[in-house]
């Protein structure tokens, strides 16, 4: 087989998958779209230099997975986001309490972060992926 006739059965299959979907998809992913955008300016103008987009994917999948839009699951996306939701809050909390004291923040952000980021480590090591349905592990 040519290559275009390898593209041509690309673009059949894609056009398939496509009609496939539900008819109300286009108009959810607009509007899914469109909540993130504003969560992400209304987060940015309320917290400061919080940058939600990071989240944005979990929305969606959140959203897609409640709406039984295929075989995606809420639990991984909700924990993902009220950990953020979680880490905003007491990031902002220590940032002003370590402010009040006169102590440079970064510096305290850098060393908690370090400490975050080795037991998430610690947590993970030698945890094989897994995809589907996530141990609690996998979820931690």
């Amino acid at each position: 087989m040519s290559l275009s006739g390898v593209m041509d059965e690309k673009r059949k299959a894609a056009r398939t998958a496509g009609s496939q979907l539900p008819p109300h998809m286009p108009a959810l992913m607009v509007a899914l779209t469109a909540v993130t955008g504003v969560v992400e300016a209304v987060s940015l103008l309320a917290l400061g230099p919080a940058f939600t987009a990071m989240q944005t994917g979990n929305v969606l999948f959140l959203a897609f997975g409640a709406a039984q839009a295929g075989d995606l699951p809420t639990l991984p996306a909700g924990i993902s986001l009220a950990a953020f939701v979680l880490g905003v809050i007491c990031g902002s909390h220590l940032e002003a309490v370590t402010q009040a004291r006169g102590r440079r923040w970064f510096v305290m952000g850098l060393i908690v972060e370090a400490g975050l980021i080795l037991a998430a480590a610690a947590a993970a090591w030698g945890l094989v992926p897994r995809y589907g349905a996530p141990s609690p592990r996998h979820l931690a």
